[in-house]
């Protein structure tokens, strides 16, 4: 049976319909696309920017790890220099110390001296003449 004008073009205007159907489809597939391809490019950026983050984070710890190792040979240095400073200063003390009993002893000595002195002159002159 041949179909009616009025059929085909109801099937006519049918297709149309479809094609304008599917053609807002493709339009909404291409925008989809080309936000998908944003947001490609977008992810791109960051994972560059994270790379660029994780290589500054590695040269930093680098950095650091360097600046612990420069402190901790310093320390090591100022400890050194300290037990020196502290064996010296014993030492300075051990001799000051020695000083002083060599002083004293001197001092002993001389007043011992004069006391002797002071005592054969007031036996051989008098106690008015050996006291000056």
């Amino acid at each position: 049976m041949e179909r009616t004008g009025a059929a085909n073009l109801d099937d006519r205007l049918d297709e149309w319909r479809a094609a304008e159907r599917d053609l807002e489809a493709a339009r909404a597939a291409a925008r989809v696309a080309d936000l998908a391809a944003t947001a490609a490019e977008e992810a791109e950026r960051a994972a560059a920017a994270a790379e660029d983050a994780a290589t500054a984070a590695a040269i930093a710890v680098t950095s650091a790890q360097a600046a612990a190792d420069n402190a901790k040979k310093a320390a090591g240095l100022v400890a050194d220099g300290l037990l020196i400073a502290s064996a010296s200063a014993e030492g300075d003390s051990a001799r000051a110390d020695q000083r002083v009993e060599i002083a004293e002893a001197a001092e002993a000595k001389a007043r011992a001296r004069y006391e002797e002195a002071q005592s054969e002159a007031v036996s051989k002159y008098g106690s008015d003449q050996a006291v000056s």
